[in-house]
């Protein structure tokens, strides 16, 4: 039976715990989860992964879901989401960047095979890893369905100030891009009709998300920021908003654009990377090194109702093709043929 390394889920809630913990709850039955018995974080948990690890197995087939593994170990599959730290390493902090640019190439050459969630990453795997294109197989990820409408409307929902608004949910990441849309918002919002806003979820506020932008946030400008979200209030916020915004510089999927199609959002998001190849034919799209062509796209869109409402439908229809247990019996059969 093949076994997975579970080590990441020790860790707090992003995307790659939730692609990891979707899988496991369709395949769960026919496979192993190993993990350190401790919370191990950081490079006491990296230690675990290429010491004990290998040791516990005895040769036996591994899955390691989130780009790391044992660089020693060959009976194993590793899932590499984007190389990012490969492609920028100045996003990242020196201690982060060396790490990974050391372990990254390393488990990629030793592994049987690598899963990848685009064809974008899957070039840039075989760019910055050197390893050949037959070696590596694109899996699309899933898309989380809808939780069941609550019938109070929640408290972060009443506490927007605008009537309609764009989403936008980010982390403080660099790559994230959130300077570049405030700039963008603040040169076109005072075109807007002054029920409209933008409300970012993510974050404690703006002296967090923009702390290096320097750029001054004031009511003039007609932006919220709700700070930490769950699940079910994130999809409140969904499904109420006018338009979602995601203006990352560099993605190996998305996962938030989808997720707002899901919820019959339309979409706004960068024309590249993973962006443009998983999202491109049903949202508008721009470049995201241009803060000019962001903010001409947000005033497009809230100019043109027909245009919205045709980005509303296509939303829906598009998302409906991604589901996490056809991610789910993808990924396994490539563990299957590959290891057992």
């Amino acid at each position: 039976m093949i076994s997975v390394n579970t080590r990441v889920l020790h860790g707090k809630t992003t995307g790659v715990q939730r692609y990891l913990l979707e899988i496991l709850s369709i395949i769960n039955s026919k496979v192993n989860t190993i993990a350190p018995h401790s919370q191990s974080a950081g490079m006491a948990g990296h230690l675990w992964e290429q010491t004990l690890l290998p040791l516990k197995l005895k040769n036996s087939p591994l899955w390691s879901p989130a780009a790391t593994g044992p660089i020693f170990y060959k009976n194993q599959i590793v899932t590499i989401h984007d190389v990012s730290v490969l492609d920028h390493p100045e996003w990242f902090s020196p201690k982060f960047s060396k790490w990974y640019g050391f372990i990254l190439p390393k488990v990629c050459q030793v592994s049987k095979h690598i899963i990848t969630d685009s064809h974008f990453s899957k070039e840039r795997i075989v760019q910055k890893c050197g390893v050949p294109e037959s070696k590596i197989s694109v899996v699309y990820l899933g898309c989380s369905s809808l939780s069941e409408t609550s019938k109070e409307t929640s408290s972060t929902l009443n506490s927007i100030p605008f009537k309609k608004y764009f989403l936008v949910v980010g982390s403080l990441e660099p790559r994230k891009n959130l300077h570049r849309l405030l700039m963008a918002w603040k040169t076109i919002q005072h075109k807007l009709p002054e029920d409209f806003g933008l409300v970012f979820v993510g974050g404690s506020g703006n002296s967090q998300i923009f702390a290096d932008s320097k750029i001054e946030v004031g009511p003039e400008d007609r932006i919220h920021f709700t700070g930490y979200a769950s699940d079910s209030v994130l999809d409140d916020l969904y499904r109420n908003c006018f338009a979602f915004i995601y203006p990352s510089l560099y993605e190996g999927f998305g996962l938030p654009p989808l997720e707002a199609m899901s919820r019959g959002a339309p979409v706004l998001t960068s024309n590249t990377t993973a962006l443009g190849e998983i999202a491109g034919q049903s949202a508008l799209t721009f470049d995201p090194s241009d803060d000019t062509d962001m903010g001409d796209k947000i005033f497009k869109i809230a100019c043109d109702e027909n245009l919205r409402l045709d980005l509303v439908r296509k939303s829906l229809e598009f998302s409906a093709k991604f589901d996490w247990k056809k991610t789910a019996e993808e990924t396994y059969n490539i563990l299957e043929q590959h290891l057992l």
